[in-house]
């Protein structure tokens, strides 16, 4: 597909007088219309037409956190109160409360996100935890039995979550690793034990990969690569020793990537790292400059790996760098910038969220554009902060900013 520019667009809500609003959650309806969950409930937006349109105000649906498609039929809406079945062709909905009294609790005031697994569990998070409901055959909403002792680690803040190819849901908290078998509905908690060397090596985790051959890479605040080859609870602990030049370069695991080489990995403050299978070894990867002295190359924030191999490294501080994927150079750019995601379209344009504006790159690292806020424009960028990049199905470039505008090319 040939990837078309387009300018920002700001949509108005239909019935807002006020410029700012709170857009949490986007979920396709058809070809050319998206569900909105804002705080001022659910929207639809026509991509054709620009207009939107309200469906059900935020005195109903509540401030929507979250829109999921349940099943062809029906959308689930998460608020901070309540969780809504809402049936498009009937225009009717079903809503279940979370308040103490009713039949279930809610984890945490923020809701974030909602999942609906292949056995229709119907999964709700939050940043205090994970809960699992399911409908009877009356459509009534009800815990699921197996989550009356929900781990403890579901109790804390869920930083990441991830599949693996046999389905399993992973879930990355402040306590913890989990596992969910959803075959068998049933979970395994990873936790650290001190008396146990090849437990997890520390329960507050950062980032996860899943590479090609479904194995494990958990990213630790403090306990380095923790890798899992298998279910049986064991962990291989890759950590920075001082007297070891080819151990882990820095304890604290910030970002992941995979190339045709092998795994890479990105630290807070030791740079970029090359795991080598064969040797089990890690090499820190000099992707500077000779003469480029500055501390903030080795804070590293977003790894990504293009169409053609290479590796591009995002930095808080010292900008971005493109490693070449035969490692025969690298080349530096935007510097001083502090970059929070990174982005590829389908043309090849390499695109770079940083604390001041949006920077469309070329292949080669050249800039295209470099875009920013500009309040006397409705076209321009509606904040400088990005804080994270997405190409949707469509091949689209999605845009999260700090003020949650809706910004798309």
């Amino acid at each position: 597909m040939t990837f078309i520019w387009k300018k920002f667009e700001h949509i108005e809500l239909a019935g807002v007088s006020e410029n700012r609003y709170t857009v949490s959650s986007i979920l396709s309806k058809d070809e050319h219309t998206l569900w909105l969950g804002t705080c001022k409930g659910l929207y639809t937006y026509d991509i054709l037409t620009n207009q939107t349109e309200l469906v059900l105000d935020n005195s109903v649906a509540g401030n929507i956190t979250s829109v999921t498609r349940y099943d062809k039929n029906r959308i689930l809406l998460a608020s901070t109160e309540k969780l809504t079945l809402y049936n498009i062709g009937q225009n009717r909905i079903m809503q279940y409360s979370f308040h103490p009294e009713s039949i279930a609790k809610a984890p945490g005031d923020k809701i974030t996100p909602v999942f609906v697994d292949y056995l229709d569990n119907i999964w709700v998070g939050s940043v205090e935890g994970l809960l699992m409901f399911t409908l009877d055959s009356s459509g009534k909403l009800k815990e699921q039995s197996s989550l009356e002792y929900m781990p403890r680690p579901l109790k804390s803040d869920i930083r990441t979550i991830k599949a693996d190819k046999e389905g399993n849901v992973w879930l990355g908290t402040f306590l913890g690793l989990v596992s969910y078998n959803r075959a068998k509905s049933t979970f395994m908690i990873f936790e650290n034990d001190e008396t146990n060397p090849i437990s997890l090596g520390h329960n507050s985790i950062y980032s996860f990969l899943v590479d090609e051959n479904n194995t494990i890479w958990v990213g630790t605040w403090g306990a380095g690569v923790n890798l899992m080859s298998d279910l049986l609870s064991n962990f291989e602990h890759y950590l920075h020793q001082i007297n070891d030049a080819y151990s882990l370069s820095d304890n604290i695991v910030s970002s992941f990537t995979e190339n045709f080489l092998g795994i890479w990995i990105g630290t807070e403050q030791g740079g970029l790292n090359y795991f080598d299978p064969a040797a089990e070894t890690f090499h820190k990867v000099n992707f500077r400059n000779v003469s480029n002295k500055n501390i903030h190359s080795e804070h590293i924030k977003s790894l990504l790996t293009d169409s053609q191999d290479n590796i591009w490294i995002g930095t808080f501080g010292d900008g971005l760098y493109k490693l070449s994927a035969g490692l025969k150079g690298s080349t530096h750019m935007l510097p001083e910038r502090k970059i929070f995601a990174l982005a590829q379209t389908p043309d090849g344009s390499i695109w770079v969220g940083t604390m001041n504006g949006l920077y469309r790159l070329d292949s080669g690292g050249d800039v295209i554009q470099f875009y920013t806020q500009q309040r006397e424009n409705p076209n321009a960028l509606a904040d400088d902060l990005i804080t994270s990049l997405f190409i949707d199905s469509d091949q689209e470039l999605w845009i999260g900013t700090k003020k949650w505008w809706i910004a798309f090319v």
